[in-house]
């Protein structure tokens, strides 16, 4: 979208009586009066478009002003395109502690998929009833996990020393991220 209040300053609408004027080339013409400045540009056929209405002077363009227009909207729109492609999204992995090995190397698949995409993996061990009171059977599993993923993941934390690694209630989650190529 092109900046409402520097869409409504152009031609006859600028409320400027004298201004700097720049050609389509990019060439500084000098401060000019609004009259001389508009008969300039509507004899080379094209519009007078004020650029920066808060400097001192202000400053105006000699341009196509629907041309200007359109790239204006279409550097919006990549801008917008790239704004969405750079959100990293969270996916979530869900393991138990009694999970089969195919199970594991089912969702290690799964998880390697969402690291491909660009995504950040959270990978949830949940203990169910007592399995809390065996929580390396848990540390193994996750350990496990990692080891399916571990050519292009990274891990938040020391696997080696999950002994010591707080719990979210009853769950046991680590982060994984893809790795950069150095």
């Amino acid at each position: 979208m092109v900046n409402k209040k520097q869409d409504e300053f152009w031609n006859e609408k600028i409320p400027f009586q004298e201004f700097l004027v720049i050609d389509q080339e990019g060439k500084n013409l000098g401060v000019m009066k609004k009259d001389d400045a508009l008969a300039k540009a509507y004899s080379l056929n094209l519009d007078l478009l004020c650029i920066s209405p808060n400097a001192k002077p202000a400053v105006c363009k000699i341009v196509n002003y629907d041309h200007y227009r359109f790239q204006q909207e279409q550097k919006d729109k990549q801008q917008r395109k790239s704004q969405r492609a750079s959100v990293v999204k969270e996916k979530e992995v869900r393991l138990t502690v009694n999970i089969g090995m195919h199970d594991l190397k089912v969702k290690a698949k799964k998880a390697r998929e969402f690291l491909l995409k660009g995504d950040k993996v959270k990978v949830s061990l949940k203990y169910k009833g007592r399995e809390i009171q065996y929580r390396e059977l848990g540390f193994e599993k996750i350990r496990a996990f990692y080891d399916e993923v571990s050519d292009i993941a990274l891990c938040d934390k020391d696997l080696s020393n999950l002994e010591k690694t707080k719990f979210d209630g009853n769950f046991l989650n680590i982060y994984l991220t893809l790795k950069t190529k150095d």
